[in-house]
């Protein structure tokens, strides 16, 4: 199977294929939280510390917010096991958002047993951006 990842930023459009479906979902949670100036390295994994962290690093953020962080965060954390129980049929989609302002949004699903991830981050809103992983083969 040979999938490709389109990013759209600014009107410029970036293609490359993907090779390891687990590490261009990680590439893509990282665009999220490059947005927000996070370093994933720098916080904890442990849900409850993280959440705590978050509230201090993202100023002004809402609970919800911060809540739709960590689950990205834990997400990207167990991204092998997210992905598995996709294929396996125990999940029929991941989703993570933040409605509110900043607006955000990463959804993973199958189409016809192959991944699709589609993403849009407003949250820098001089340059939003969308993202799209999908088989092309």
């Amino acid at each position: 199977m040979t999938y490709a990842l389109s990013i759209a930023r600014d009107r410029n459009i970036a293609l490359s294929s993907a090779e390891d479906l687990k590490t261009s979902v990680v590439e893509v949670i990282d665009l999220i939280l490059k947005d927000y100036d996070i370093n994933p390295k720098d916080f904890s994994t442990d849900s409850t510390q993280l959440r705590k962290e978050l509230a201090e690093t993202v100023d002004g953020a809402e609970e919800e917010e911060v809540d739709s962080l960590a689950e990205l965060f834990l997400l990207r954390n167990n991204v092998s096991e997210e992905l598995d129980s996709l294929f396996a049929k125990t999940k029929d989609e991941i989703s993570v958002s933040n409605d509110n302002d900043p607006l955000w949004e990463l959804t993973i699903y199958l189409e016809q047993s192959k991944l699709v991830l589609e993403v849009y981050s407003n949250i820098d809103s001089d340059y939003p951006w969308d993202a799209l992983l999908k088989n092309i083969g």
